[in-house]
């Protein structure tokens, strides 16, 4: 799954909970941004394991995962709305880019951010544009999987959900969740750049690595810990815990206060045009 890096030590931290030993830094920052994964049809929750929390008190609620925003006219294709939406979803960690040095590698906005995983998942949303009073745009999630056709939520299926069906916001005799809300992982814009032979300007190479690694520093709940790992284990670094959605099911009460026909998704954005 994660191509067998060297030296990974897995150790057992509870039911259906480990802690993933990393000799890399840069190997359990590739297992961490390239989730989420699965087991068995099962998400995992990744999270790092900060130095002032104790292994119980580690969030596993929060998933960090791509998210695809599709049907967009052009001129609103753009990093600067795919922040703007991605706040709909959840905690913005980094937006993609579609246009490399002028040129449009996508025809979609890309944009990973932490979801909540006991709330329905957003599927679409409305927006204004000139032509007509408004238009349908919706969300595709990148490797989803083990979410109810129901209502929407992570962790079970529909043969043990409660909750009424959640219909479609753009047709109401349609059912809100199906397959097609997940999608397959994609490589990032850069690796689409290179197979078009377009290379960035190496000053906004930089600029980009440089939000990269700060989008990471956010994520890793304070800078303190990657300060401490490095001093304590010499470069060997700890991802703790993983634990599969189901395990998050059975271990903890789902929110069963939130309402599955929450109409989030039904807000107007206001994006822009470039």
């Amino acid at each position: 799954m994660w191509g067998d890096p060297q030296g990974l030590v897995i150790t057992n931290a509870g039911p259906n909970s480990f802690i993933l030993n990393f000799k890399s830094q840069e190997e359990a920052r590739r297992a961490y941004e390239g989730g989420p994964w699965r087991i068995e049809g099962h998400m995992l929750s990744l999270q790092w394991w900060s130095s002032n929390l104790s292994i119980e008190e580690v969030n596993y609620n929060q998933l960090p995962i791509w998210v695809q925003i599709h049907g967009l006219p052009y001129d609103k294709i753009n990093i600067k709305n795919a922040e703007r939406i991605g706040a709909i979803v959840g905690r913005v960690i980094s937006a993609e880019d579609p246009f490399v040095e002028g040129n449009m590698l996508r025809s979609f906005l890309r944009v990973r951010v932490e979801i909540n995983v006991q709330a329905p998942l957003k599927t679409e949303f409305w927006f204004k544009r000139k032509d007509t009073d408004h238009s349908w745009a919706e969300f595709k999630y990148e490797k989803l999987c083990d979410y109810c056709y129901k209502c929407g939520r992570i962790g079970h299926d529909r043969r043990t959900c409660e909750e009424e069906l959640a219909r479609s916001l753009v047709n109401s005799e349609m059912p809100r969740y199906g397959p097609e809300l997940s999608t397959p992982g994609l490589k990032s814009i850069e690796n689409e750049a290179r197979k078009a032979g377009i290379r960035r300007r190496k000053e906004e190479q930089n600029n980009w690595v440089e939000e990269l690694w700060e989008a990471r520093e956010r994520s890793m709940q304070g800078r303190e810990w990657l300060k401490r790992q490095a001093q304590k284990n010499r470069g060997e670094s700890s991802l703790g815990d993983v634990r599969s959605s189901q395990a998050s099911a059975s271990a903890k009460s789902w929110d069963r206060s939130a309402n599955p026909q929450e109409q989030m998704g039904e807000r107007q954005v206001a994006i822009q045009e470039e």
